[in-house]
């Protein structure tokens, strides 16, 4: 009977062990199926008072009035609608965009799922605040990470990017604001 006790008492011990070492301090992030899937989830939320004359996708596969897919091998609409530096090109692996159909300098939001989102961030922020914009001058810059693969880049009129902000962190809550500053 002792042995079986103290059997039981090793096993205890032991499972307790195992529930320790499985705890984490860091919270599990969860990271969207894919980047249209922000974009479409964060528009749905705009009530019809809130939605802007928009469009979504790349200058090969453009929707009208919703987000759309932008194809990783895209990279006239990756460079030059959304921004996204040469050099992190490659990274990027699938993205979505919505943009004011009458001057995308009013609003411009991409989701990119990318290798790594730190860097990315980084990169965004500097082509951004370092564009020689036309035909107008957008005002918010906001940056969003999911965990390290996924960040959405918004920049445009500072009340439609702060809209968009509490909308997607309404429907993302583990969101982490990366970047949120004027366009200097």
């Amino acid at each position: 009977m002792k042995k079986l006790i103290a059997i039981l008492l090793a096993l205890t011990v032991v499972c307790s062990f195992a529930a320790c070492g499985n705890t984490n301090n860091e919270p599990e992030v969860k990271l969207p199926a894919s980047a249209l899937e922000v974009m479409e989830t964060v528009w749905a939320s705009y009530g019809e008072d809130e939605m802007f004359f928009a469009m979504g996708g790349g200058y090969e596969s453009l929707t009208d009035g919703k987000p759309g897919a932008v194809a990783a091998t895209d990279t006239d609409t990756l460079q030059y609608m959304l921004l996204v530096p040469e050099a992190q090109l490659s990274s990027v692996t699938e993205a979505a965009s919505l943009l004011h159909a009458m001057n995308a300098n009013t609003f411009t939001g991409a989701t990119f799922k990318v290798a790594d989102a730190a860097a990315f961030v980084t990169a965004m922020q500097t082509a951004v605040q370092n564009n020689q914009w036309m035909c107008g001058f957008p005002e918010e810059l906001l940056i969003v990470t999911f965990g390290n693969e996924f960040a959405t880049v918004v920049f445009g009129n500072g009340e439609l990017v702060a809209n968009f902000q509490s909308k997607l962190t309404a429907a993302y809550p583990d969101a982490v604001i990366a970047v949120s500053e004027p366009i200097a």
